[in-house]
């Protein structure tokens, strides 16, 4: 390593200069006893964006928003911006004994995507009072996995959003003021007349792309348990003195399937409106959805098979209407036997009939209101019964 330091010894740091390759070489001889380590990082400090990092963000970005996902699954994207400063992967191995995750190919801060996984498992064990997100429980094995499946929701690594000229590495210390008592046996006790012990290090500053994959309804749950993590918890190193905290700013599942369903043909817009059991959260409001969506049949499919469709995926919910369009209202039967009883009271005194006329008289009204409501109830479904016919 001297020799190599002899070698590169008058090499100094250029605009294209890649910032993990430079931090990770150190080529300043470590028996210097002066603070070139902290010299050293503030030259990283704020560098250039690589050449060609713009471009591969787009890429790797669309190349994951277009993926191809099975029904009912989609990618969701997030911006994680930090509030202040992070430091992630200050324990790594180094030659400088303080490290910093950078991508290796561009030498761009990144969050690990075990490390965003990490936090949301973190945050649903500690702040979220439901025995189902507990280590063990049925949702957070789910959506996290376990030793035996896979989780559900898949977290990419978060790529540092471009912003500006320059990336957002920051020189900055952290102060041991009392080496001796904290590295001792503990029987010198701290005192005024300490020597503070500077330790420099890289900390970062922006925003990232959080990208999720999987299901939709448990993608939106693992966004969920991020931001809360990422706003109560932190993520990296020294949250307890502020580092780390950031807000998520994400799609809501509406507006993701929203974005999905513009991206596919007619067809598979189709396919997926009927045959997709997170269309709505409630069987009978998707059912209604789907017609309104479809109230015209497009040239691709004939009436049968889209009847054929409907009764594949809404059988039973079709059942339930006709049913309840058939069935007798059991309020509308209890008025019209009270209308019965009432008529069969009528009073022989003159003086009497009219407050029973007008007892009468609102029951009836209770009646004729009762079957309005039943009839508006009831009319899209005969509508939509009478569209699509037996089934075929």
């Amino acid at each position: 390593m001297s020799t190599r330091r002899e070698e590169l010894k008058d090499i100094s740091r250029q605009a294209s200069t890649h910032p993990g390759l430079w931090i990770d070489k150190f080529l300043t001889d470590a028996r210097d006893r002066t603070d070139k380590r902290g010299a050293h990082l503030a030259e990283m400090s704020k560098p250039n964006i690589p050449e060609g990092y713009r471009a591969a963000f787009d890429r790797r970005r669309e190349a994951l928003l277009s993926a191809w996902q099975p029904e009912g699954a989609l990618v969701a994207t997030g911006s994680a911006e930090i509030e202040g400063r992070m430091i992630i992967g200050l324990g790594q191995k180094g030659v400088l004994e303080a490290g910093i995750t950078l991508d290796h190919t561009w030498g761009v801060p990144f969050l690990p995507g075990s490390a965003l996984k990490g936090l949301a498992a973190r945050a649903a064990m500690q702040l979220v009072e439901d025995e189902a997100w507990c280590r063990d429980g049925d949702s957070f094995n789910r959506l996290f996995g376990t030793t035996d499946e896979a989780g559900v929701v898949v977290f990419h690594d978060a790529w540092w959003k471009p912003q500006g000229a320059h990336l957002p590495l920051h020189a900055d210390v952290m102060t041991v003021h009392h080496p001796d008592y904290y590295q001792g046996d503990g029987e010198t006790p701290p005192a005024d007349t300490d020597s503070p012990n500077p330790v420099s290090f890289l900390s970062v500053s922006g925003a990232f792309e959080v990208m999720l994959e999987g299901p939709e309804a448990w993608v939106e749950a693992a966004l969920r348990l991020l931001n809360l993590g990422l706003d109560e918890l932190g993520i990296g190193a020294k949250t307890n003195a502020g580092y780390g905290r950031a807000r998520l700013k994400f799609e809501s599942v509406v507006e993701l399937r929203k974005r999905v369903l513009e991206k596919l043909s007619p067809h598979d817009r189709f396919r997926h409106a009927v045959r997709n059991p997170i269309f709505a959260m409630d069987s009978e409001e998707r059912f209604k959805a789907v017609l309104e969506l479809n109230r015209e049949i497009p040239s691709w499919i004939s009436l049968d098979e889209y009847r054929a469709e409907i009764y594949a995926a809404f059988g039973e919910i079709i059942t339930k209407f006709k049913i309840l369009i058939n069935d007798q209202d059991s309020e509308l039967v209890n008025l019209n036997e009270k209308l019965k009883e009432q008529e069969q009271k009528k009073p022989e005194k003159k003086n009497k009939r009219k407050k029973w006329r007008d007892e009468n008289e609102n029951i009836k009204n209770q009646i004729e209101n009762r079957r309005k409501t039943i009839e508006n109830r009831n009319k899209p479904y005969k509508k939509w019964l009478d569209w699509l016919g037996e089934r075929p």
